[in-house]
């Protein structure tokens, strides 16, 4: 069972996806829905409002401990709260689970996101909407995530 965290942001899309490829998964609200699940989405929204609502509804602490059995999957805000940066403004604190940090809308204020239809019929791909927002940018990775031999074959 997949756990998606449904404090806020749009966990809905993460179910929906879920569900539609066949994966049984839930919205997890506390501890006990944390319990249920054998991985964990944190999806995106906004770092400074997880931070808060992690402390405020005491799933930090679980949060870190459910990462060294099982595996955490973050997107945009969710990847913020995994990394180990320590200079997101003074509300946001970290679980320093995964050893990177990031820099957040470094690819500009959240006011030039956009909306925009991409035409990919020379590719054999139906028109879609597509939507550009000024995610977060992997500013450095540690050595617990990139080791040499990792790469060779």
């Amino acid at each position: 069972m997949v756990g998606i965290l449904a404090l806020q942001g749009d966990f809905e899309k993460h179910y929906n996806i879920l569900n539609n490829i066949g994966v049984s998964s839930l919205f997890v609200k506390n501890k006990d829905d944390l319990c249920k699940t054998k991985a964990l989405i944190i999806p995106g929204g906004e770092s400074t409002t997880l931070s808060i609502l992690f402390d405020k509804l005491s799933l930090r602490v679980p949060i870190i401990e459910y990462s060294k059995k099982f595996s955490i999957f973050g997107t945009c805000a969710g990847m913020i709260m995994l990394s180990t940066t320590s200079k997101i403004k003074d509300k946001v604190k970290t679980l320093n689970i995964m050893d990177f940090s990031v820099s957040r809308n470094s690819w500009g204020a959240q006011i030039y996101s956009f909306e925009k239809k991409i035409d990919f019929n020379i590719f054999g791909v139906d028109s879609f909407n597509s939507v550009f927002i000024r995610a977060p940018k992997v500013a450095s990775v540690g050595k617990q995530i990139i080791k040499k031999d990792f790469f060779k074959n």
